[in-house]
């Protein structure tokens, strides 16, 4: 079979002048998923970026069996679902979730409230509008410490700690300039910091992984942003919770997959506060690098990451004739 490998690598844009709404794939993630494809015997086309899809449509139309999708894309915060909104257009198969469920998904705030329309607790937020032209959000916020960050990026990009109301009013004015976008600022929930990987659509879909994130020490993270993430770096291990909190989790995070109409793979994470599960973020298009979750959770299955692009690709080949 012949896949196309879409992405989207930094250095593709111009980054001269301020550029809200971004996330790009890294080299050696390109990389990692291309040589899974490749030993799984697909011939594999790469395609960086989606002006360069956009241009050569129709010969990736005649040329592709299917669309991998790991394009986070710019400009836009419906970013991440232009290529799939395209392929849908050009009747194009692809990997993952629709731009309806990735755009869902990458706001923040409403993504919460949806998930709160399922009896799933969530941190209390408040969304704070672009531009700002008052500060009278912050006299909503009334329990510190609290976080915020923008709502429409991903990556733990932007997201800080706050323990005051001025502390408040100067971060979202450092955000609103650097993301030029609306912020969300949410309740401080401390506790476990846990993942649940799914694979599979619908009925068909399963948890493939549950892991908590900690410190390198082992102790639980204060946050777990971006420098938590790519600067100190981490720890995965089995949730250290009681078995029916890891239960709750994994089921509610199927609910979540299921209900949101996400396709084939997402990750949706949670906090542990004193055996309580909140509902933090849900990404339907996650990491495919090398110690991501889903790389993590294959080692602790005794499967091989491979097996992950595998069932991404059969659970997309399932939609070839519908």
């Amino acid at each position: 079979m012949v896949v196309g490998l879409c992405y989207d690598l930094q250095d593709t844009y111009d980054l001269s002048g301020k550029l809200a709404f971004k996330d790009f794939s890294f080299l050696s993630e390109v990389e990692f998923v291309e040589m899974s494809l490749r030993k799984l015997g697909h011939k594999v086309i790469l395609i960086n970026g989606l002006d360069k899809f956009v241009k050569k449509i129709d010969y990736y139309k005649n040329e592709c069996d299917l669309i991998f999708n790991m394009i986070e894309g710019v400009k836009s915060r419906n970013r991440e679902g232009l290529l799939l909104a395209v392929c849908e257009a050009f009747n194009i198969l692809y990997t993952g979730s629709d731009a309806f469920g990735l755009s869902l998904s990458l706001n923040k705030y409403h993504m919460g409230r949806f998930v709160e329309s399922f009896n799933i607790k969530t941190p209390e937020a408040h969304l704070i509008e672009y531009p700002i032209t008052n500060y009278k959000f912050a006299d909503g916020v009334t329990k510190y410490p609290c976080v915020i960050k923008p709502n429409h990026e991903g990556s733990g990009t932007g997201v800080y700690l706050i323990c005051s109301k001025t502390e408040l009013i100067e971060k979202a004015e450092l955000l609103t300039n650097e993301f030029g976008q609306q912020l969300v600022v949410e309740e401080y929930v401390p506790g476990n910091e846990v993942s649940v990987s799914i694979l599979g659509t619908s009925n068909r879909s399963y948890v493939y992984a549950c892991l908590e994130f900690v410190n390198k020490d082992g102790s639980i993270m204060e946050l777990f942003d971006y420098e938590s993430k790519y600067v100190k770096g981490f720890k995965a291990i089995s949730p250290q919770l009681e078995p029916d909190v890891i239960d709750f989790v994994c089921s509610q995070s199927l609910l979540i997959h299921n209900k949101t109409g996400f396709r084939d793979i997402s990750r949706i994470d949670w906090k542990i506060k004193n055996n309580i599960p909140y509902f933090i973020e849900a990404t339907p298009l996650p990491a495919f690098d090398r110690d991501s979750d889903f790389d993590i959770g294959s080692r602790i299955r005794g499967r091989s990451f491979d097996d992950v692009i595998n069932d991404v690709i059969m659970s997309a080949m399932s939609r070839r004739n519908m």
